[in-house]
Order: structure tokens, then sequence, then C-alpha cells
């Protein structure tokens, strides 16, 4: 199977619309964990997101995050420290929710200002959405039948597959310049399985290196 390619330079803007495990991983330490998995998970996000953010820098590269993804987002930093307890220090997980947030915002200034420079876009649930991840549900399903999948995505994975086509209908996007990038296996499957959907990218298992081209 040949290697997705993402353009490294493009011509345009890159689109990428995360998941909130990926999203995570952006705001925590390799070192402030005690778990050499959680390290290597963290250190593979971190990979990607340092290319990321070099097109953002360079305004060639935007990040979509569902308002459900972001509540998601909290949940998953609050998970790792409440009840896995895999922070080394109390001041770690204060610190990731504060990198978090301050990634999230932007100040009405700079929101008022004509030359705005806006690199992370929340997106708003609506009617759109929600019915299509109705279209969803027959094929996850049936690919559990089948043990397909190892884990059921929850509906804020599925609406992140339904954003994404929104994305493409609503917003004028293609499967050119849009992606999903997400850390969870069973999503990334069932999103492959949508013809009409861009391919998703498992940072965990495709190397920076070789996905973006050029």
């Amino acid at each position: 199977m040949p290697v997705y390619k993402i353009p490294k330079h493009p011509t345009s803007c890159n689109y990428f619309l995360v998941d909130s495990n990926f999203l995570a991983n952006k705001f925590l330490k390799p070192d402030s964990f005690h778990n050499a998995g959680e390290k290597d998970r963290i250190q593979k996000c971190q990979e990607w997101w340092t290319e990321i953010d070099r097109q953002m820098k360079r305004n060639k590269g935007k990040v979509y995050v569902t308002e459900l993804c972001i509540a998601e987002t909290f949940k998953v930093l609050a998970k790792k420290n409440f009840e896995a307890g895999i922070f080394k220090y109390p001041s770690s997980y204060r610190q990731a929710r504060e990198r978090l947030s301050k990634f999230l915002h932007m100040s009405p200034k700079q929101l008022r200002s004509h030359k705005r420079h806006v690199r992370c876009h929340d997106i708003d649930t609506n009617r759109d959405i929600v019915i299509s991840v109705d279209r969803c549900f027959e094929k996850l399903f049936k690919m559990k039948k089948k043990k397909q999948v190892r884990s059921d995505p929850g509906i804020v994975d599925l609406m992140l597959l339904a954003t994404e086509k929104y994305l493409l209908d609503f917003y004028g996007l293609t499967k050119r310049n849009l992606f999903i990038i997400s850390a969870d296996g069973s999503l990334c499957k069932l999103a492959k399985s949508f013809p009409d959907l861009p391919r998703t990218v498992n940072p965990l298992h495709s190397k920076v290196t070789k996905v973006f081209d050029g």
C-alpha cells in the first residue's frame, strides 16, 4: 500500500481536523510520565505537531477542533491525572491545561484585528453534523461484528467524521487539503471505510518524514 502523502509546502493551505487524544498530547511533556509507552505516544504525536505548527506559523496550515473535542481533551488530561495518576508532578497537569487553554484562546483585540491570523478554529455542533453521524452506525456495527475494529468509537469520535464531511460539503475544503489526524486506531479504520472522506492518518503508526512530502 503506497504511503499517504501530505504536502509539506502546500500552494494554498492544509487543514487538519484533530481528535482529542492527538490534541492533548501536544501539551504534555514526555518526561512528566513514568510509563514508557505513554512517553512514546506523546513523542510521536509531538513530532507531528512540530510540522503542523511550522505550517501554521507560515499561514500554510490551520487546525480545526470540534467543540465536543475541546471538552473531551480536557477530560483526557483530567483522566490521566485523577484516574490513571501517571503525572510525575502535580504541576504537570495544571501546566498542560494552561497550555491547551492558551492554544484555543484568542483575545478580543486579536479577533477584531483586520490582519488577524487564526490558527485554530473551533467548529460548533449543528444539525447537519448531528444527522450525518447516523450514516456511521451501520458500518461501525458491521465492522465490530467482523472484529475489524478493536474498540467502539464514542459519539465524540463519530462526530469528528461527521464534521469532516461537513467541512467538505459546506466549507469548500477538498480531499486534497483536509486531513483527520487521529490517534484512535478504530476511528481510523472506520474513517477509511468511507470512500467520500479524506484518508485519516494515525500519528502513532505513520512517521512524519514519510507522510509529509516535499
